[in-house]
């Protein structure tokens, strides 16, 4: 799968110090998918780790721009959707009080 990614060049797990690369087959399709994806704030429904999502600039759907919260692993993020290809890409930075940035895409669902 790390082939078939279109990294973010700043991002590009050739030069990043650390990257972490999650990768599912899902029995659905490409429309479904995504919908569930962009709903941000119901991740919790099939991920139940992700219950403390909230879209914090208006708006139910992620989309180029959204700024949002959550909590993952016990570490209060925010972030903003940087790139939305919808159907085909999500990007999202991530930043945190030590200034530390992180990017997450999704791709190739179509």
């Amino acid at each position: 799968m790390y082939d078939h990614v279109i990294w973010p060049e700043r991002y590009d797990p050739k030069i990043s110090a650390i990257y972490a690369l999650n990768d599912i087959d899902v029995k659905a399709p490409p429309e479904v998918v995504w919908k569930l994806l962009v709903n941000a704030e119901n991740w919790s429904r099939y991920f139940p780790a992700e219950d403390q999502v909230k879209i914090l600039s208006g708006g139910r759907e992620l989309m180029l721009g959204t700024r949002y919260s959550r909590v993952t692993a016990g570490f209060p993020m925010s972030l903003v959707v940087t790139e939305c290809v919808p159907g085909h890409r999500l990007t999202w930075a991530t930043s945190r009080r030590l200034r530390r940035r992180s990017c997450q895409a999704v791709d190739q669902l179509l």
